[in-house]
């Protein structure tokens, strides 16, 4: 089975944008660690550079980085650079549970292969809140190679779950850009969206406000 999502560009002002600075494009390395700040809301982690955001990824999927009731901020734009996206989060055990703000800053030319995507392919892979959480004014921009998951793909996320009477709040977010293809091996469930893959899991809230 093989899901597509083809996104198409639409403006939107009160959406973030990019701003008028330089992004920060990146070659693929990997960095030692955050900008600044400590996790907490007033102190987030201060990530400036495609090297953070991938220092990221790798903590959550190794388990370095413990994310839940932790604060993460963009402090610039992001160009990827089509280079190969290992998603921030690669299962239950390993997944992203903390609140991210991009600030009104745009991370773009996300490219995912089923070689970097595990199961969860998205900006995020597997995003599993155990708190209230928020995902907020954050721009993507999927690249000309797309993204290709094995089974839940999406440009902010691969899949969501939580726990029970939490809420999840996602405002002023978009997603734009190229395809996004979920193709799985038969007897394996998959699906793809523009922005999440799959949501799941035990009674909960979702608000999605002001996002395409």
């Amino acid at each position: 089975m093989v899901c597509r999502c083809l996104l198409i560009a639409v403006a939107c002002c009160a959406l973030p944008m990019a701003g008028w600075g330089q992004a920060d494009v990146w070659e693929g390395n990997i960095a030692n660690s955050f900008s600044e700040g400590d996790g907490k809301e007033a102190t987030p982690y201060l990530i400036s550079s495609g090297a953070e955001l991938a220092y990221l990824a790798k903590g959550v999927n190794d388990g370095s980085i413990t994310t839940s009731d932790k604060y993460f901020k963009l402090t610039n734009d992001i160009d990827l650079n089509d280079q190969a996206w290992t998603p921030i989060g690669k299962s239950y055990s390993y997944s992203f549970q903390g609140n991210f703000d991009g600030d009104n800053h745009t991370i773009s030319n996300l490219y995912i292969s089923k070689e970097t995507a595990h199961v969860y392919a998205g900006l995020f892979g597997y995003y599993y809140f155990a708190s209230d959480v928020t995902i907020k004014n954050l721009g993507i921009t999927v690249g000309q190679l797309g993204i290709t998951g094995k089974g839940y793909a999406g440009g902010l996320a691969g899949r969501i779950e939580g726990d029970h009477a939490l809420t999840l709040t996602i405002e002023n977010c978009f997603v734009t850009g190229s395809l996004i293809d979920s193709d799985c091996k038969e007897g394996i469930s998959s699906s793809a969206g523009g922005m999440i893959g799959l949501i799941t899991g035990p009674p909960y809230t979702i608000n999605i406000t002001n996002c395409y």
